[in-house]
């Protein structure tokens, strides 16, 4: 039996990674305009951005400047507040699902919250919303699962879950 509906929200719910991927590239690319950067920011995907970005340093042998994380994450929640929307039929889906219903994400819990909130989804999720802020290991690791659903009170083998990615998947797979 399923307890609890889980649900990623970058790509799930909101329509976020393609927004923070595009300023991703423009901001690369105009930081260091002899690089394509594009065919691995089609790779971002799922990752968090800390991350990624360690791997554009290894990957193209680059020292980024010491404030591009601040950079990006301030040009991505600024193209977010101004054309952030969820994904066509999200609201109606959810309303429609019994089970209670959380987000789990990879993104910083500022930035989860403001999304659910720009979605007009705060009534279906309440307080049930997760970043891998709160655990040691972001996806693909299954510590933000596993806390969610131990936040939850719930088995994480009685809930399901809704991933856009590798990463999500193979979290949720291993958290069970």
């Amino acid at each position: 039996m399923i307890d609890h509906l889980i649900c990623d929200c970058d790509g799930v719910l909101v329509d976020s990674e393609i927004i923070a991927d595009r300023v991703m590239l423009e901001t690369l690319t105009a930081t260091f305009p002899g690089l394509d950067f594009e065919p691995i920011v089609k790779t971002a995907f799922g990752q968090q951005t800390s991350r990624f970005l360690e791997s554009i340093e290894k990957s193209f042998d680059i020292t980024l400047p010491a404030n591009f994380f601040d950079t990006i994450e301030h040009n991505v929640e600024l193209e977010l507040a101004a054309s952030l929307s969820p994904i066509n039929g999200v609201r109606d889906a959810l309303r429609r699902v019994t089970l209670p219903a959380a987000v789990v994400s990879n993104s910083r819990m500022a930035r989860v919250n403001a999304s659910v909130r720009r979605a007009g989804l705060q009534q279906i999720f309440g307080e049930r919303i997760f970043s891998a802020e709160q655990v040691a290991r972001p996806k693909p690791y299954p510590d933000v699962y596993l806390f969610a659903a131990k936040t939850l009170g719930v088995e994480p083998s009685r809930c399901v879950v809704v991933e856009d990615s590798v990463a999500g998947l193979n979290a949720a797979r291993a958290a069970g």
